[in-house]
């Protein structure tokens, strides 16, 4: 089990991560757009990567902030179903900025006036590259206490002005195809965070693509279906939280700014933290997967040298590998977590011991995988194209499927 340690750590990580993941979506609109209802949606198009930057700028103008994270490439249907409901809070805190606005005029431009400075100093900058780079900011608290005080500080500056960042800084975005598929988001015509920002083409439509590959990304993650519920969750916490704040304001039961940052410590901090804690013993499974999946990518790579593939060059192989080993993810996944439901009375399974299993066993047990997904698929004998295409299509189908626009 987690330590309380760590447990502060994750719950840090992916709050702070969150509300990051806000400032770089939106713009600061809110205050001067802000409308009661939901006003139409503005008409936009992602044929271009500038035109999904555009799209950004103008759905937060006409106060559809909520649209935003329908401009993010979802990894798989769990992933989008989290995004739709992020988009749920990106609206409730665009509705509650618009709320402050006419609360605490004063304060609300102060804080406004604060973050422009910031973007013309290189703090944002670097706070946002120790973020992504998986390290802790320099000044950011350790201790659980000053977490939360940290916590409520960072959540008042983004409550009062979610989307300044974009609003301010729209004008110095760039965008640079580097492939037919890809394309760099640049800040005065550098990588954002000195790291880099993508954006990833699929069918017709760019989408922007969120750095899974970086440490400080990548480790907290969701990769399961059970992973990204949590994360939903979390996102349902804070998103009921603006809510209430909202209605809390309105009724004048918060006087000022002050009393609002200990508001969101009583009303967000406590469930969220209960919902860390879900997480990070989640983080104990995938530490058995992992290692589980670490032993299948050796017999992977020892198969494929020993037996050899038949298939296209090495493009094609690095696609049929990328694929399969998703597929030995969420199989792998399953099979852990029979093994913890034993303590419930529910049966057990075994992992597969893939160091020494026999090529023909290896290969039955990812055929058996694919079959249950009802794709018959011979890695002894792969078909050749089209087929083939047509095999890895339908295992990556429903992550193609979860960023058609609703």
């Amino acid at each position: 089990m987690a330590s309380s340690s760590s447990t502060s750590r994750v719950l840090l990580k992916v709050a702070v991560f969150l509300l990051a993941a806000v400032g770089l979506a939106g713009a600061g609109a809110a205050t001067a757009f802000f409308v009661w209802g939901k006003p139409p949606i503005p008409a936009f198009t992602q044929e271009s990567p500038s035109d999904v930057l555009k799209a950004a700028v103008d759905m937060v103008k006409a106060g559809r902030a909520d649209q935003l994270p329908t401009l993010i490439y979802a990894e798989s249907p769990e992933m989008r179903v989290v995004l739709q409901r992020l988009g749920g809070l990106t609206g409730a805190l665009q509705e509650l900025a618009g709320v402050l606005s006419k609360r605490f005029p004063q304060q609300v431009a102060k804080y406004r006036k604060d973050a422009e400075e910031a973007m013309k100093s290189d703090q944002g900058k670097s706070v946002m590259t120790a973020l992504l780079q998986g390290q802790r900011p320099a000044g950011t608290p350790s201790s659980p206490q000053d977490q939360q005080t940290t916590f409520e500080q960072t959540a008042m500056r983004i409550l009062a002005d979610p989307f300044s960042w974009l609003e301010q800084g729209a004008g110095r975005l760039t965008t640079v195809e580097v492939a037919d598929d890809t394309a760099a988001i640049l800040f005065d015509g550098a990588p954002i965070a000195g790291v880099g920002l993508t954006m990833k083409k699929v069918g017709t439509k760019w989408f922007v693509q969120i750095p899974t590959n970086l440490p400080g990304v990548s480790r907290y993650m969701p990769q399961t279906r059970n992973e990204w519920s949590i994360v939903a969750n979390l996102i349902k916490v804070l998103d009921n939280a603006m809510k209430d704040l909202a209605i809390e304001v309105n009724a004048g039961r918060i006087t000022r700014m002050e009393q609002l940052a200990e508001k969101v410590g009583e009303m967000a901090f406590p469930p969220a933290a209960m919902v860390a804690i879900v997480y990070a013993k989640e983080m104990d499974v995938r530490a058995r997967r992992e290692k589980s999946l670490t032993d299948f990518r050796k017999r992977w790579t020892a198969w494929v040298r020993d037996n050899g593939m038949s298939v296209g060059d090495e493009s094609v192989q690095k696609r049929l590998a990328a694929a399969v080993n998703k597929l030995a993810m969420e199989e792998l996944d399953k099979i852990i977590r029979a093994d913890v439901a034993v303590v419930k009375g529910e049966g057990t399974k075994s992992l597969p011991k893939f160091d020494g299993m026999p090529a023909t066993t290896f290969e039955a047990t990812i055929e058996g995988w694919l079959l249950q997904k009802s794709i018959k698929f011979s890695l002894a004998s792969p078909p050749g194209e089209p087929e083939f295409s047509k095999v890895i299509d339908k295992i990556n189908a429903p992550a193609l499927a979860a960023n058609r626009r609703r």
